[in-house]
This record gives C-alpha cells, structure tokens and sequence, in this order.
C-alpha cells in the first residue's frame, strides 16, 4: 500500500515494515483456525461469531471516527 504524503519517510518505513510483518502473522493465524475447525468446529464457529460482533461495534466506531473527519481531508 503507498505510504501517505503525509507520512515522514521514517514513518512510511515503519508502517511497511508493520504490514509486512502482520501479512505473515495473519497467515498464521489462519492456519490456526483452519486446525481448529478441523479439531472442535462447533467451539470455533462459536468463538468466530463472537469475534464477528466485537469486529462490528470496531467498525461501528471506526465509521463515526470517519464521519467526523474534515471531508476536504485527502490521504
């Protein structure tokens, strides 16, 4: 992802060194619900569903952050 024009070079740096890094994590963690579907499906299916609702009240706050933002603000 291009890092902002807003970002100091260090900055731009950090936050791609961050991605690259949570790329790979996030493949591990999936493997680790792939094993556990596999294991005990009914448990990780109620474990997913609840992190399903604490992802919406995360969005939920994440679009009020958004919509009280300057609308002229750019990337």
């Amino acid at each position: 992802m291009p890092v902002s024009k807003h970002l100091t070079p260090d900055q731009g740096d950090t936050l791609n060194a961050i991605e690259k890094i949570r790329e790979k994590n996030n493949s591990h963690w999936m493997r680790i619900v792939r094993i556990a579907l596999r294991e005990a499906p009914e448990e990780t299916k109620a474990v997913l569903r609840q992190i399903i609702v604490h992802d919406g009240a995360v969005t939920i706050s994440l679009k009020k952050l958004v919509e009280n933002e300057n609308s002229g603000q750019t990337d």
